[in-house]
């Protein structure tokens, strides 16, 4: 005679040859799941049962389909999610090439427990990772959660703490007379690229990927195709003075072939240029810099030479205050300049010898 299933009371009930209770609800769709509650204890049971019947209650997915979702599955997700709001996916694709180092694509996400997302973020710090870099891989990692909550394929998500940065602005930039000895130590094919970048404020991919097609010489002007830019915005460049040079330069030395407006000698479109671009920095004795800190000289240039943060956050295409602010560094040099300012408009100031003062009540017993 076959054994049959112990009913304890509704919704829990033993199978025979195992000491664990079972429970047994309808989800959120009214499908009828049944699982084991892993534990002998009937509090234990009622409390799965009841958690289980509140999560079907507000939409939320039984465990049972939660811990089909992979973090394959995840993955996928965020990907569709950065194409549907056409977000740049080479930053997204870096990071979850760094996180299938721990988090593999065959793993349920459900058992991704917050302890071992914290041990791998001190293990990467450990090897003396980014604290940025880090912290923009757990970035990730907690948006593909969040994606898998809201799409209603995952009911919950582990605590995940990003580790801080403190203040990741970096302080990179140059005065004139450095970027002209930088300049002169550059390979004769990156100047004219390298000198685009210092007086124009544009991103290093921005210029790489400039063609003759957006140039518009006769009315003084450079057209940013949105598509080409970081933040899906197009924007115009005004060519006047050393900016309108370079660019006739460039026409006068136009390849039939090429549409793109810098290239390198050999014809092709100016790339990667790292080990130039620290030749030349070691020769002009300046040190580690980025080709970005360019960006961050201009910015500064820019204010320094009176233009108003509106048109330079148009002119460099900053669409939020703080981000520019962080580009716009104070030099020492500009505060010891401002106090000398302040000093000196002090000074001319007419000194004027100390009014008395009377109290309310010695005025009014004087009258």
């Amino acid at each position: 005679m076959n054994e049959t299933r112990q009913n304890v009371e509704r919704g829990i009930y033993k199978q025979p040859g195992s000491p664990n209770f079972y429970i047994s609800f309808a989800d959120a769709t009214g499908k009828i799941v049944r699982q084991s509650t892993g534990s002998d204890s009937i509090a234990e049971a009622r409390r799965q049962r009841k958690k289980a019947l509140a999560d079907a209650e507000n939409g939320k997915p039984a465990a049972p389909r939660q811990r089909k979702v992979t973090i394959g599955a995840l993955f996928a997700m965020i990907r569709a999610d950065y194409q549907t709001k056409n977000q740049r996916t080479r930053p997204l694709e870096i990071a979850i090439k760094r996180l299938h180092d721990e988090f593999q694509d065959h793993e349920s996400a459900v058992t991704i427990v917050a302890e071992r997302i914290a041990d791998y973020a001190a293990k990467r710090l450990k090897e003396g990772k980014a604290r940025a870099t880090v912290r923009q891989d757990l970035a990730i990692l907690k948006r593909t959660y969040r994606i898998a909550i809201e799409l209603g394929r995952l009911g919950t998500a582990p605590v995940i703490k990003p580790p801080t940065v403190g203040d990741n602005a970096r302080k990179g930039f140059l005065d004139h007379a450095e970027f002209t000895r930088l300049l002169n130590s550059l390979p004769e094919d990156l100047r004219e690229p390298v000198e685009f970048l210092y007086w124009s404020g544009w991103r290093k991919s921005e210029m790489q990927t400039l063609e003759w097609k957006d140039v518009r010489l006769s009315e003084g002007v450079v057209w940013l195709d949105p598509a080409k830019s970081k933040n899906k915005e197009g924007r115009e460049l005004p060519l006047e003075g050393r900016l309108l040079e370079i660019i006739q330069q460039a026409a006068a030395t136009r390849s039939p072939e090429s549409t793109f407006v810098f290239r390198r000698a050999n014809g092709l479109p100016v790339a990667l240029f790292r080990k130039s671009w620290a030749t030349a920095c070691r020769e002009a004795g300046l040190g580690k810099l980025l080709v970005h800190d360019l960006r961050r000289t201009a910015i500064r240039n820019l204010v320094r030479a009176g233009v108003s943060d509106k048109v330079a956050m148009e002119l460099s295409g900053h669409k939020t205050r703080s981000i520019f602010d962080r580009y716009n560094i104070t030099a020492s040099d500009d505060r010891k300049a401002a106090m000398r300012a302040l000093h000196d408009h002090l000074q001319d100031q007419p000194s004027m010898a100390p009014s008395k003062v009377i109290t309310l009540r010695r005025a009014a017993s004087s009258s």
